[in-house]
């Protein structure tokens, strides 16, 4: 499994192969406004990069996660 994935799945309290690129916010019980601003603190801290507010609000799938970091030069 990915870093990201087993972030997102500890983070969100998911089992991690419930992770996939079209889980999103919301669709995901545990995946609420703090879960993610939990997230987004963990990803940045563990692929020491820096989010921007317009970065944080449109990750709102795994796939756009994805994107944003790997635009980053995050090592997914």
């Amino acid at each position: 499994m990915s870093k990201l994935t087993r972030i997102t799945a500890e983070v969100l309290r998911l089992p991690e192969e419930a992770i996939g690129d079209s889980l999103s916010f919301s669709e995901t019980e545990t995946w609420d406004s703090l879960s993610h601003m939990d997230l987004i603190a963990t990803l940045e801290e563990t692929f020491g990069v820096s989010l921007t507010a317009e970065e944080i609000v449109s990750m709102t799938d795994i796939a756009a996660i994805k994107r944003i970091l790997g635009d980053k030069g995050a090592d997914l």
